[in-house]
């Protein structure tokens, strides 16, 4: 498994090293820790070649992100003695380096810290989160600083999972991508489906035909969720399968709320560098308003 992480010092980006036992990921990897060394500075008063003070500063700042790259890869050895890590330094915009270096070395998944606060006080992965959601090609797994451990969580309880599922592709993405990472015995996946009421205004052969579309996807959304949990039971974890009416993004940040799970686990679309994820998609709202971590499963491009 190839790893990419994001680091700044931050609260955000330790809770997102300390979360790591939870998110599944195997006793051997290869990690790559960039750090970026984006200062804002004056605009220049001419167009010169760079001055003796600025060569200084820049290689200070390297340096700086040199030394925040390694601090993070003593506390990774700590829970990975295993894992072969590279690091990586970035003068410029964090979230450029980290697409561009996804890009070319092409991850299975990168993780990052939110809302968190660089050692220069700039905010920096509330951003350059959202904005690597946005374009990356793999998963993206992206936990707050607020709270690393569940509150209701009693000490050393299984881990658990919520998985959003509605019978599409994306939804088995997401259940294969969590089959194909290594969880302790007694992992609990609960899997949320949001059914739908629909209360059509009209009448005769329209009305019937809508009737009969929603019976046939409830049909079909119901075999694919037992589907998915005989794959995931198969596979060693205890699966709870729950249904209720609502939109899902609200249905998933409630039940966030009330079951306390470790991860949140939502399928996207591959989308090119021009593309977006639309602001009101499910996989957005939740990895922007969440508070547990929140992994959005893609498969890497072949």
């Amino acid at each position: 498994m190839k790893i990419l992480i994001g680091y700044d010092g931050s609260a955000s980006a330790n809770a997102a090293i300390a979360d790591l036992p939870r998110a599944g990921l195997p006793a051997e990897a290869d990690l790559c820790i960039i750090s970026a060394s984006e200062v804002v500075l004056p605009p220049p008063l001419s167009f010169t070649m760079p001055t003796n003070g600025t060569l200084e500063l820049q290689g200070i700042l390297e340096e700086n992100a040199l030394g925040l790259a390694r601090e993070a890869a003593e506390k990774i050895r700590l829970l990975f003695p295993e894992w072969k890590i590279d690091l990586r330094v970035h003068a410029g915009s964090p979230a450029n380096a980290i697409i561009d270096l996804a890009d070319e070395w092409r991850p299975d998944l990168i993780i990052l810290g939110s809302h968190g606060r660089s050692r220069l006080g700039r905010l920096i992965l509330g951003s350059v989160s959202q904005a690597v959601l946005n374009e990356a090609h793999c998963s993206v797994r992206i936990v707050h600083g607020e709270e690393v451990e569940p509150p209701a969580a009693p000490e050393g309880g299984p881990l658990r999972l919520l998985v959003g599922i509605d019978g599409s592709d994306l939804a088995e993405q997401v259940v294969e991508g969590i089959v194909e990472r290594h969880w302790p015995p007694g992992t609990i996946v609960r899997l949320l489906n949001a059914d739908f009421n629909i209360s059509p205004v009209a009448t005769g052969h329209i009305l019937v035909a809508i009737t009969n579309w929603v019976a046939v996807e409830r049909t079909r959304i119901a075999a694919a969720v037992e589907s998915a949990r005989r794959r995931l039971e198969a596979a060693g974890l205890v699966v709870e399968t729950v249904t209720k009416p609502g939109d899902p993004r609200e249905l998933l940040l409630a039940e966030a709320e009330t079951w306390h799970p470790h991860t949140i686990f939502v399928g996207a679309r591959d989308l090119t560098r021009g593309g977006r994820l639309r602001l009101g998609s499910v996989s957005a709202a939740v990895a922007t308003r969440a508070t547990r971590p929140v992994e959005v499963v893609r498969r890497p491009r072949s």
